[in-house]
């Protein structure tokens, strides 16, 4: 992080993240191996084969593979098609996860050159006291301003999307701000976010049980509950990861 913020970070010339895995889908599309919009509903898996049942918008499919890999995060309700054991179940039952939200919200009344930082008056180290706003930033564009939110617990998109609104006004009735109520432009939720355990988990061997179920029944996975929320360490893990993957 600070080689990023001292020689700058790594992008794509058109400075366009969605630009990798648009070329990555169309490296995939070529031998016509991608299916969008499509939802696997059930899986028989053993130790040398998996088979899934995937719901298409052109229909039911199976698709029949040697090994799977997971990156979504790992939470019992998204693993649930996966045919999971108890072993898997034993482990992945353990996470709990955060809520972690974003978007843009246009004529709020703050000015196109303030920043607002969400800080806890009487909390160590200031830390914002969730859930909560952690900022609401200018982007260079007039009127629109972007918004990070964050919550010890998943919730719903309009509880979050009320208590944005609400801190906005907060803004106005404090005497701070001239706010408005702003339009939500758009709105991204990111939850679950920062799957995590107990420390006694830890303690107790959690994530050697959990990089023990690398290729066990042929699954493998990655993604930040395997690793950290950085997208360098992210792709290095998973560059080491896929050599054990094709093995």
């Amino acid at each position: 992080m600070f080689q990023g913020i001292q020689a700058g970070f790594l992008t794509t010339a058109n400075h366009d993240n969605s630009e990798l895995y648009e070329k990555a889908q169309a490296a995939l599309a070529a031998v016509d191996s991608v299916l969008l919009k499509s939802h696997v509903v059930g899986c028989e898996r053993s130790n040398n084969s998996v088979n899934l049942a995937v719901n298409t918008p052109s229909g039911p499919k199976i698709i029949q593979a040697k090994k799977v890999l997971i990156t979504m995060p790992p939470t019992l309700s998204n693993l649930e098609p996966f045919d999971l054991d108890e072993t898997e179940n034993v482990i992945f039952r353990q996470f709990s996860a955060s809520g972690y939200y974003t978007g843009l919200i246009r004529n709020s009344g703050i000015p196109d050159n303030v920043d607002i930082q969400n800080i806890g008056s009487d909390t160590p180290f200031n830390i914002p006291v969730l859930p909560g706003l952690y900022s609401i930033d200018p982007t260079g564009v007039p009127g629109l301003h972007k918004f990070l939110y964050g919550s010890p617990t998943v919730l719903s998109n309009e509880a979050v999307k009320e208590d944005v609104l609400a801190s906005v006004n907060k803004l106005r009735t404090a005497g701070t701000l001239n706010t408005t109520n702003p339009e939500f432009v758009i709105f991204s939720s990111h939850s679950p976010f920062l799957m995590t355990v107990p420390s006694e988990a830890i303690k107790d061997g959690f994530y050697r049980n959990l990089t023990g179920l690398q290729g066990y029944r042929s699954m493998f996975y990655t993604g930040a509950a395997f690793d950290t929320h950085d997208s360098s360490s992210l792709w290095q893990f998973t560059e080491a990861l896929l050599p054990k993957l094709v093995a």
